[in-house]
């Protein structure tokens, strides 16, 4: 049995997923960890989730998970191949403690962190930077 529904019933559907989407989102992000992957994960399966959902849980797949603790380590290392990686959180640019970052095959991040970049005048007090 197919159910129509009218033009009213789905705009009102619309507005309920976009709503409900952005609190998923920022729910995921909130409790970091378990739930980024399984939003990064859910963002590939369209056929299981509404659009607004997909458009929204896509900006996961670009999210590091590094807690604020982790900005005071002696050396940060970012993951290989992340191509689409195009920022590191801010607390990272603001580390002072910050002795080595090593960025590999993220060509965007390579070329915010090379000296003169975007990303250089945040981190050129780190005194081991390696692009690779």
């Amino acid at each position: 049995m197919l159910i129509a529904y009218a033009d009213a019933d789905c705009a009102l559907w619309k507005k309920a997923h976009e709503r409900n989407a952005k609190r998923v989102f920022n729910l995921m992000v909130e409790l970091e960890g378990l739930w980024v992957k399984l939003g990064q994960y859910l963002s590939s399966r369209a056929d299981v989730l509404p659009s607004a959902f997909i458009s929204n849980l896509k900006q996961l797949q670009n999210y590091v998970m590094l807690s604020k603790s982790q900005a005071n380590l002696i050396g940060l290392e970012v993951v290989y191949f992340c191509p689409k990686l195009k920022a590191l959180p801010d607390y990272i640019y603001q580390s002072t403690t910050l002795e080595e970052l090593q960025i590999y095959k993220s060509a965007i991040l390579e070329e915010q962190f090379k000296e003169g970049g975007k990303g250089w005048p945040n981190t050129s007090h780190t005194p081991n930077i390696t692009l690779l």
